[in-house]
């Protein structure tokens, strides 16, 4: 019985935190958008964007396996225009640790320690603490792009989308504006 041990033991060190999240997000109806960051060190970045009928909104849930505390520094794209990055309204923020950032030109969120149950991971016997923000808009809300950058609590690192910022789309706010925009090729 060597092998399967060795194969059995190939797979537990391949495991990364976020997989059960982003295979939980696969299979969720109510996901409508869903993408898997990497961050670098070995850290990742899961985003998914739900569809709640019965709300009239979107949830947007962002989970991050690093290991020091995260800021979520955030704008939104209203829709018809272009991607351009607005401070977001503050009937969107989320109902915990969220300020205006210095400059007025954004939110910061703080990531709190993940508390569902998909959180509730061990790999190698050692349980793998994970942060999470989650934002809710309504489908009304006139926003058709989350627009954000992460930071570490302590202001000493930033993370981008590659040297952009991250977008995530709110499917079906602006399918209009999106039509219009692959017509011209961007």
């Amino acid at each position: 019985g060597a092998v399967p041990l060795l194969s059995a033991e190939k797979k537990i060190s391949t495991e990364k935190p976020m997989d059960y999240i982003v295979q939980n997000a696969a299979v969720d109806p109510a996901t409508k958008w869903r993408r898997l960051y990497n961050l670098g060190s070995q850290t990742e970045l899961f985003v998914s964007v739900n569809q709640l009928e019965e709300q009239g909104s979107y949830t947007i849930t962002i989970t991050t396996d690093a290991a020091f505390p995260f800021v979520l520094h955030w704008g939104v794209a209203k829709t018809g225009k272009e991607r351009k990055w607005n401070p977001p309204p503050r009937d969107l923020f989320p109902p915990h640790l969220t300020e205006m950032s210095e400059d007025k030109k954004a939110a910061d969120t703080i990531f709190g320690d993940c508390q569902d149950d998909e959180c509730d991971i061990e790999l190698i016997g050692s349980r793998v603490p994970l942060q999470r923000t989650r934002l809710r808009i309504p489908w009304d809300a006139g926003v058709s792009n989350l627009m954000f950058v992460l930071r570490s609590a302590d202001k000493s690192r930033w993370y981008k989308d590659g040297h952009n910022n991250f977008i995530v789309p709110l499917p079906g706010a602006s399918s209009l504006h999106l039509q219009i925009v692959s017509t011209l090729g961007y």
